[in-house]
C-alpha cells in the first residue's frame, strides 16, 4: 500500500467542534507503525489501533474532516494493511495489478502471489481477514465524511482487495471504492471547496475502472425478468409467486482462449466431463465457455468441507448484517452454497487451469462465480444488488471514459428505468395511504416508518439507488458542462418525472412527500407521540390479539427502534435531496421543478426550528443518548442546509424561483432561523459556562459561542443565500433590498454577532458576512449611515484591530483568521464604510490600515503556517487599497504612511534575524524539521513578497507614488532587497549548490520580481531627479560596503602573488576598489569540505559578506538602469528633450558627484570581470569544472543537501530524475525542510536533488527559471546514514554535478556584474542619444547648464570608462608587449575579457 505523499504544510487547522473527534484524531496521529516485517504480527500497537478503529467502523460525528489532518493516521494504518497484504498474499485469488510507480513494488508490497487452490484462501488466519475488514471499514467511513480525497494514496491496493477470497472483504473493498470517488457533500461542507472533486481513482491508469465496469454487471435486464426491482423482492419460499429464470445461478463464461486448445484435457470443460456435448459446439474458432450448472453450485452435501461453514464467515455482527453473507441455506430445502474460492478454481479447472484463459479476463470470471453464487437466496441476490450499485456510483463519478460508460449503458438501456423501479414505491399509493390514514394521531410515526423501513425494496438498496441516479446526473461533459451523452441517452430527467407540468413526476413527488413526512413528523407535539405510545399499550389488553401480534412478530423480521427510524429516515431525505440538487445544477431540472411546486416545500423545510423538534421523543423514547438527541438536530439541520442550496442554486438559475421564494417571504424565514441559530448557540455556551462555575452567579456575556459542525453548515448555507438574494435584487426591480433588511434589528444582530466572535464563527463564515456587508452598502450607499450608528462598523473595526496581549500593552495582536476569502474581503469593507463622508471621516479616525496590514507580516498567517497569503492574495489586497485612496481621496496619505510604517517593520524583522542567523553556527541536522531561524526565513521572504505584490497593484496609479516616497517608501523597498540574501554558511552553500550561479538569482525571483516592478512603477510616476538623487547616495553606500568587505577578504585570505599589484595600485584614485587577485587566496574545494576547520565560521561569514554586498551592488545598478529609461520615455513622450522637468534629471546625471560614482563603479567592475576571467582561465579551474560532473567514489561518506523549498506553489515529488516520464509521488509546500544526499542534471536541463521521498527540481522549467529548492547547508556524512530509497533507474542521460568551489562560487558572482553595467551604459547612451536629437544645428552650444554640456560630459565618462576598460595593466601587458610570464592574466584570459 502507498504512504501518503501529500503534505500538510500551510494547512490551515480544521474547526473540529466534537471533542471526541478531536480526540480520535490525535490518538489515530499518535501511533507510529513501522513496518518491520513479521514482528508487526506480534505488535501490541497495531491490536491497539484495530480495537480503536473497530469502535469507529460508522461514522458518528457531524464533521467532514480535512484528509490533510490526517496523513499520519492514514500511514499508520498503510503500514499495515500493506503488511497483510504482504505477508498473507494467498487472500488474493488474483495476483495484483500493475503498478504507476515502480518504487511501490520495491517496498515489497507487491508481490506477484496470490491463492494457487481453495485451500490456500482457507488458511489466512481469521484474524488478518477480521483485521483488514475493520480497516476496510473504518476506512469507507472516513472517506464517505471528509474532503481532499486526493490524499489518500491507497486506491490500487484497495482495487487489489476486490479479488480477495473472502467476499466480505471484497465487499468492504468495493464499497471503500464507491466513497472515494464520491464528492463531499457540499451541504456538509463548512468552507466551499473551490477544487474539483478528484482522487487515485480517477486519474488511474491501471485496470481499476475495468474491475469496477466488471462488478457493475447484472444477472439480466428488465426485459429478461431479471431486473433489479424483480431480483431484490422476489420471493424464495416454498409458495412463492415471483420465480426467476433459473439460468441467471449458473456460471456460464466466455473468452476467447489464447491458443488454439488441440488435446484432450482442454477438452474437457464442462464439469461433467461431457466431452461429445463439448464437439458439437463448445469451442469455436478458439471461444471457450465455461458452465457450471446450479446443481454444482448449490445440490452439495451438507456435511461436505467444501461448504461454506459459519466458522468461515464468523467476522461480526455488523458483518453479517452489513453483507448476509454466511450459511447459504438456498429456499428452506437445506441445500448449500459452494464458496466463492472453491468455486472459482472449479472454474479454472473446467477451463483447464489458470494459463488457459488471458489473464485480463481473470477478474471478468471471478465477477461472474460471485454473481451466479449469490443468486440462489433473497439476502445473497440484496448483497450482489448492493455491491452492483456500489460498482455503478464509482464508475459514474470516476471513469474517465464517456465512450466507455455510453457503451455500458448502450448495453443496458433499461438500467435507469431499473434504477427508477427501485423508488416508485416509496410514493406508490398504498404507501402514502397507509402512512397517512392511521387512527389515534399516529400519522406522523407511519410517515417516518414509510421512508426509515420500506415494504418492498430493501432499505440500503432504495439508497444505493438514488446515489446512482445522483451520479449519473452529477456527471458532466468536459466541454459544455451540461449533461454528458449517457445521461441524455438514459433519458434520466424524464424517467425521474422532471418536466414541464409533470406535477406528479416521480423526483418532485417524492421531494414533497419526503419533506411532507420529516415536517409532519418534527411539528408532532408530546399528545400525538403519547397517543402513539398509549396505542401500543391498549393493544396488549386484547388477548386474541396479542396471540396474533406474537404469531406475526415470530414470522417477520424484528421491527427497527423509533430511533433508527428517525436516523435512516433523515439520512434518505438527506439522499433525496442530493439527487434533487444535482437536478437543480441543470437549467432545465431546475424551471421543471420550480413549476412543479419545489420552492414552498423547500422554503418549510429551511423553517424547521431545530431547538425544539423531537420534545416528545426526547421525553416518551428511553434508548435516546445525548449523542443521539444532538445526532438528529444535527442531521435536520442538514437536510435544512441543502434545501436552502438548492434555493440558492434555483434563484440563480430560475427567475421563477426567485418570484415564488420572495411570495413565501422567504428572506424573512432564513433571517429569523438565522438569528435563532445564533441566540442557540449563545445560550448554549453561556449554560456551559454557568455549569463549569462554582458561583451561582450566571455569567452575563459567554466568551465565546457554542457552535458544532450542523449549525456552521447551516448559517454559511442561509447567509450564502442572502447573499445571491440580494444581489439578484440589485440587478432587478423587486420591491424587497438588502438595505431595508439591513436595517432591521434581526440581520443587524447577526453581523454583529459575527464580528464580536469572528474566531468562534470562523474565517470562512466571517468572509461570507464581511461580502454581504459590502455588497449591500454598494448597492444601497444610505445605509452606510445606519452601518456606523448600529455598531456594525465598530464590530468590523475592532475585528480588524485585534486584541492587546496584555491591559498595558499597546501592541494589538491580529484575531482575524487565516482565511484568504476573509482577508481579500476586509479592504472592500473598509471601502463601503467609506462610501459617504461622514462615514470617510469614522474610518479616518478608526485607522485600521495599520492592524490590516500587520497581517501581511505575522507568522500567523505565513507559510509555513499558513497558505493564506499566496497565489497573488495580497496583489487583491493591494487593488481593494487602491480602491479606496482613488475613491476616498483623504485616506492617501493615511494609508502611505500605514504601509511605509509597515514595512519599516518588517525591515526590523529582517535585521534582527540576519543578527541571530550571522550569530548561529551551523549544525549537523540529519533528516530534521525546519528550525525557528529557517521558519523566520522563510516567513521573511513572504513578508516581502506580500509587500511588493501589494505595492504592484497600488503604484499603477500616479497619485499614490508621490505620498509613498514621501513617507519613506522608496528608502524602505531599498533596504529590503539586501535582507532577502541570506548570511553567512548559508548563501555560501546556496550559491555553490546552484547550477548556473552567473545567471540564477540569489535571493528569490518572484520577490526580487515584484520589488523591481514597484520600484519601476514610482519611476515612471514619480520626479526623475529626486530618484536618482536617492539611488545615488544608495550605490555610494554599496560601494563603501563593497570596498571595506574587499579589505576584509585580502586580509583574512591573502595572497602572495598578488600582494606586490596591490602595492603598485595603491597609487591609483580607487585603489582600494581593485579586484585583482581578490578571489587568489580563497579555498579552491566546496564549502562542505571547509567544515571543521579554523575559524571556518568567521571566514565564511567574511566570504559571504563581500558576496552579498556584490549581488546587493549589482541590483541597485539595474534600479539605476530603470530609472534612467523611464526618465528618457518620459521625455520622449513629453516632446521635448530640455524641459524644466528633464532638465534637473539630466543635470543629476552631468554633475561631478554623479560622475565620480560612474567612476567608482567603472574602476571596480572592470576589476571584478578581469579577476573572473583571470580565475576562469586558470587550468585548475578547468580541471574542477571536468571533476564537477563526475561521480564521487567514496564510499565511506556521501553529500548531504539540506533543502528548503522556497516557491510558493511548491515542488512536485517524482519517483525519477526525468520531469515528463516518471509518476507523481508526491508534493512538498513552500517552508518544508528535507535532505537530499543525490543530485545531478537531467536531459531537460533541469537539476535535481533525490530526497527520502523522490526527485525535485532546483528551478522551474518555464521561461522565469523561478528556484524551487534552496540549499541551506552542505556537509559530509555517514554513507551508512544515508537512507535507502529504491526509486526508478538512472537516467542514461542524466549528467553528475558536485559542489562547486569557494573561488569559482566567487568568480560567477563577480561576473554577474557585467549584464547590469551594460544595462547602465546602455541606458545613459540612450540618454546621449536622445540628447543628441534635441541639438540645434545652427546654435550648438557647450556652455555650463545647456544640453550640449550635458551631453558632452556624459560622452566623456563613457569614453573614459571604456578607455581604461581597455588600459588595464594585465591587458596591456600581453597584447603590446605578448609578455605572458610576468603577467597576472594569461592570453586565454586576455581573450575572454576583450570578449
Amino acid at each position: 500500500m502507498a504512504p501518503v505523499k501529500a503534505t500538510a504544510v500551510g494547512i490551515t487547522p480544521q474547526i473540529i467542534d466534537d471533542e471526541e473527534l478531536s480526540k480520535l484524531q490525535k490518538t489515530l496521529n499518535s501511533f507510529s507503525i513501522n513496518n518491520t516485517g513479521a514482528d508487526l504480527n506480534e505488535s501490541s500497537e497495531i491490536h491497539r489501533l484495530l480495537e480503536l478503529l473497530n469502535n469507529y467502523s460508522e461514522w458518528k460525528f457531524e464533521e467532514q474532516v480535512d484528509l490533510y489532518e490526517w496523513i499520519p493516521a492514514l500511514n499508520s494504518i498503510d503500514t499495515i494493511l500493506s503488511h497483510y497484504i504482504a505477508n498473507y498474499p494467498k487472500i488474493l485469488l488474483l495476483k495484483p495489478m500493475e503498478r504507476q510507480s515502480s518504487s511501490l513494488r520495491d517496498r515489497g508490497v507487491i508481490k506477484n502471489q496470490y491463492a494457487e487452490c481453495a485451500e490456500d484462501t482457507e488458511s489466512v488466519p481469521e484474524s488478518v481477514i477480521n483485521g483488514i475488514c475493520t480497516i476496510l471499514m473504518f476506512l469507507s467511513s472516513l472517506l464517505s465524511n471528509c474532503t481532499n480525497k486526493s490524499v489518500f494514496n491507497s486506491t490500487e491496493e484497495v482495487v487489489d482487495l476486490l479479488a480477495a477470497g473472502d467476499d466480505s472483504i471484497a465487499s468492504f473493498a468495493l464499497q471503500t471504492l464507491a466513497h472515494v470517488a464520491t464528492p463531499p457533500a457540499l451541504h456538509k461542507q463548512q468552507a466551499p471547496d473551490g477544487n474539483q472533486h478528484s482522487s487515485a481513482l480517477h486519474t488511474s491508469k491501471t485496470e481499476s475502472h475495468k474491475r469496477l465496469v466488471s462488478l457493475a454487471r447484472g444477472w439480466g435486464s428488465r426485459g429478461s425478468g431479471l431486473g433489479l426491482y424483480a431480483c431484490v423482492t422476489a420471493d424464495d419460499s416454498e409458495f412463492g409467486q415471483g420465480e426467476l429464470p433459473p439460468a441467471a445461478g449458473e456460471i456460464n463464461f466466455e473468452f476467447f482462449s489464447p491458443a488454439v486448445a488441440a488435446d484432450s484435457d482442454a477438452m474437457q470443460l464442462d464439469s461433467d466431463g461431457n466431452e461429445e456435448d463439448q464437439r458439437k459446439g463448445r469451442i469455436d474458432h478458439k471461444l471457450v465457455s465455461i458452465h457450471i450448472p446450479t446443481e454444482e453450485i448449490v445440490n452439495v452435501a451438507v456435511n461436505s468441507g467444501s461448504m461454506d461453514t459459519d466458522a468461515e464467515n464468523s467476522f461480526t455482527a455488523k458483518k453479517q448484517k452489513r453483507q448476509r453473507i454466511g450459511t447459504r441455506d438456498t429456499q428452506g430445502k437445506g441445500m448449500k452454497t459452494l464458496s466463492t474460492a472453491r468455486l472459482f478454481f472449479k472454474s479454472l479447472e473446467a477451463a483447464g487451469g489458470r494459463e488457459k484463459i488471458p489473464e485480463d479476463r481473470l477478474f471478468a470470471l471471478l465477477a461472474d462465480v460471485r454473481l451466479a453464487r449469490s443468486f440462489h437466496s433473497t439476502s445473497s441476490r440484496i448483497s450482489a444488488v448492493e455491491n452492483r450499485l456500489m460498482a455503478l456510483i464509482s464508475i459514474l463519478h470516476a471513469h474517465p471514459s464517456q465512450d466507455i460508460m455510453s457503451g455500458y449503458f448502450q448495453a443496458q438501456p433499461e438500467l435507469c428505468v431499473e434504477l427508477i423501479d427501485l423508488l416508485r414505491p416509496t410514493v406508490s399509493s398504498n404507501t402514502v395511504s397507509s402512512a397517512s390514514t392511521k387512527p389515534n394521531g399516529s400519522s406522523s410515526l407511519n410517515s417516518i416508518k414509510a421512508l426509515a423501513c420500506p415494504q418492498e425494496v430493501p432499505y440500503l438498496v432504495r439508497n444505493l439507488a438514488v446515489e446512482a441516479l445522483t451520479a449519473l446526473v452529477a456527471r458532466r461533459d468536459g466541454a459544455s458542462g451540461g449533461l454528458t451523452g449517457v445521461a441524455r441517452q438514459s433519458n434520466i430527467l424524464n424517467e425521474l418525472g422532471v418536466g414541464k407540468g409533470m406535477y406528479l413526476g416521480l423526483l418532485p413527488t417524492l421531494v414533497r412527500y419526503s419533506l411532507a413526512s420529516l415536517t409532519n413528523f418534527l411539528t408532532a407535539d408530546e399528545q400525538v407521540l403519547s397517543s402513539r405510545f398509549s396505542e401500543k399499550e391498549s393493544e396488549m389488553d386484547d388477548v386474541a390479539l396479542d396471540i396474533g401480534l406474537a404469531f406475526l412478530k415470530a414470522s417477520s423480521p424484528a421491527e427497527i427502534s423509533e430511533k433508527d427510524q428517525v436516523f435512516r429516515a433523515l439520512r434518505f431525505v438527506d439522499s433525496v435531496l442530493t439527487l434533487t440538487s444535482a437536478v437543480v445544477s441543470a437549467p432545465s431540472g431546475t424551471a421543471a421543478l420550480t413549476d412543479c411546486g419545489m420552492i414552498p416545500s423547500l422554503v418549510s423545510t429551511a423553517a424547521f426550528n431545530t431547538q425544539t423538534p423531537l420534545k416528545a421523543l426526547v421525553n416518551l423514547s428511553t434508548d435516546l443518548s445525548t449523542r443521539d438527541i444532538a445526532h438528529i438536530h444535527g442531521q435536520v439541520r442538514f437536510v435544512a442546509s441543502q434545501a436552502i442550496q438548492i434555493i440558492e442554486g434555483a434563484i440563480v438559475t430560475h427567475n421563477n424561483a426567485l418570484s415564488a421564494f420572495h411570495d413565501l417571504k422567504g428572506v424573512d424565514v432564513l433571517i429569523t432561523r438565522l438569528e435563532k441559530e445564533m441566540i442557540a448557540a449563545k445560550e448554549e455556551q453561556l449554560a456551559i459556562e454557568a455549569d463549569s462555575m462554582d458561583t451561582d452567579i450566571m455569567p452575563s456575556e459567554p466568551q465565546k459561542r457554542k457552535l458544532v459542525a450542523s449549525r456552521r453548515v447551516l448559517l454559511f448555507s442561509i447567509v450564502n443565500c442572502l447573499t445571491v438574494v440580494f444581489h439578484q435584487e440589485s440587478t432587478s426591480s423587486t420591491v424587497s433590498n438588502g438595505g431595508a433588511q439591513l436595517r432591521k434589528p434581526a440581520l443587524t444582530f447577526v453581523i454583529t454577532e459575527v464580528m464580536n466572535y469572528v474566531e468562534s464563527y470562523g474565517g470562512v463564515f466571517a468572509a461570507l458576512i464581511c461580502t454581504l456587508l459590502s455588497d449591500v452598502m454598494n448597492s444601497d450607499p444610505h445605509v452606510v449611515y445606519h452601518i456606523h450608528q448600529s455598531g456594525i462598523a465598530k464590530s468590523f473595526i475592532e475585528m480588524v484591530k485585534g486584541k492587546k496581549l496584555n491591559a498595558s500593552d499597546k501592541i494589538f495582536e491580529p484575531i482575524v483568521p487565516p482565511a484568504p476569502e476573509l482577508i481579500m474581503a476586509l479592504p472592500n469593507v473598509i471601502a463601503a464604510l467609506a462610501l459617504t463622508s461622514e462615514g470617510a471621516s469614522h474610518v479616518s479616525q478608526a485607522n485600521p490600515f495599520p492592524a490590516l496590514l500587520k497581517i501581511l507580516y505575522h507568522p500567523k498567517y505565513a507559510m509555513p503556517r499558513s497558505r493564506c497569503l499566496l497565489n497573488e492574495m495580497t496583489a487583491i489586497t493591494g487593488t481593494g487599497l487602491d480602491e479606496v485612496m482613488r475613491h476616498v481621496p483623504t485616506l492617501r496619505t493615511q494609508i502611505m504612511e500605514a504601509i511605509v510604517e509597515s514595512m519599516n517593520d518588517v525591515i526590523l524583522i529582517g535585521k534582527k534575524l540576519v543578527e541571530r542567523e550571522e550569530n548561529n553556527a551551523p549544525t549537523d541536522m540529519h533528516d530534521s524539521p525546519a528550525t525557528s531561524l529557517e521558519n523566520e526565513r522563510t516567513c521573511l521572504v513572504q513578508y516581502t513578497l506580500n509587500f511588493g505584490q501589494m505595492l504592484e497593484q497600488i503604484l499603477h496609479t500616479e497619485d499614490h507614488c508621490e505620498p509613498f516616497v514621501d513617507a519613506g517608501g522608496l528608502t524602505a523597498i531599498l533596504e529590503l532587497f539586501p535582507l532577502l540574501i541570506p548570511p553567512t554558511t548559508q548563501f555560501l552553500a546556496n550559491a555553490s549548490c546552484l547550477s548556473s550561479p552567473s545567471v540564477s538569482t540569489l535571493s528569490h525571483t518572484t520577490t526580487e520580481d515584484s520589488l523591481t516592478t514597484s520600484f519601476r512603477c514610482i519611476a515612471m510616476n514619480y520626479d526623475s531627479q529626486k530618484m536618482l538623487n536617492i539611488l545615488s547616495k544608495t550605490i555610494e553606500l554599496g560601494i563603501n560596503s563593497v570596498e571595506e568587505t574587499q579589505r576584509l577578504i585580502r586580509d583574512s585570505f591573502p595572497s602572495a602573488k598578488f600582494d606586490v599589484s596591490v602595492s603598485n595600485a595603491l597609487e591609483k584614485k580607487n585603489a582600494a576598489l581593485d579586484a585583482i587577485g581578490i578571489l587568489d587566496g580563497m579555498p579552491n574545494v566546496g564549502i562542505h569540505e571547509l567544515r571543521g576547520s579554523s575559524n571556518y565560521v568567521k571566514k565564511a561569514k567574511c566570504l559571504a559578506d563581500y558576496l552579498r554586498a556584490i549581488a546587493t551592488l549589482q541590483w541597485q545598478i539595474s534600479l539605476l538602469s530603470t530609472v534612467v529609461k523611464a526618465a528618457c520615455q518620459s521625455s520622449q513622450d513629453g516632446g521635448t528633450g530640455w524641459g524644466r522637468a528633464e532638465r534637473e534629471w539630466k543635470k543629476e546625471l552631468s554633475s561631478t558627484k554623479f560622475e565620480n560614482l560612474l567612476s567608482r563603479l567603472a574602476e571596480f567592475q572592470h576589476s571584478a570581470i578581469l579577476e573572473a576571467c583571470r580565475v576562469r582561465s586558470q587550468k585548475e579551474y578547468e580541471s574542477e569544472f571536468r571533476q564537477r560532473h563526475v561521480k564521487l567514489e567514496d564510499k565511506g561518506r556521501s553529500v548531504r543537501y539540506r533543502l528548503k523549498i522556497v516557491c510558493q506553489e511548491g515542488a512536485v515529488v517524482r519517483d525519477g530524475t526525468e520531469i515528463d516520464s516518471c509518476s507523481n509521488v508526491g508534493s512538498m509546500e513552500m517552508g518544508e525542510v528535507t535532505d537530499a544526499f543525490e543530485r545531478c542534471v537531467n536531459s531537460s536541463g533541469v537539476m535535481r536533488y533525490r530526497t527520502c521521498r523522490g526527485w525535485v527540481s532546483e528551478l522551474t522549467r518555464g521561461h522565469g527559471r523561478e528556484p524551487i529548492t534552496e540549499v541551506l547547508d552542505v556537509s559530509f556524512v555517514d554513507s551508512a546514514l544515508v537512507p535507502k530509497v529504491r526509486l526508478k533507474l538512472k537516467s542514461k542521460k542524466r549528467m553528475e554535478y558536485n559542489v562547486a568551489s569557494i573561488r569559482s562560487v566567487g568568480a560567477s558572482i563577480l561576473a554577474r556584474l557585467q549584464t547590469s553595467y551594460r544595462d547602465l551604459f546602455c541606458s545613459l547612451n540612450r540618454v546621449i542619444s536622445h540628447g543628441i536629437r534635441s541639438l540645434t544645428t545652427r546654435t550648438v552650444s557647450f556652455d555650463s547648464g545647456t544640453i550640449g554640456a550635458h551631453t558632452k560630459t556624459l560622452l566623456r565618462v563613457m569614453l573614459t570608462s571604456m578607455t581604461n576598460a581597455l588600459n588595464q595593466p594585465a591587458i596591456v601587458q600581453v597584447v603590446a608587449h605578448n609578455d605572458v610570464k610576468d603577467s597576472a592574466l594569461s592570453s586565454a584570459g586576455v581573450a575572454m575579457y576583450l570578449g
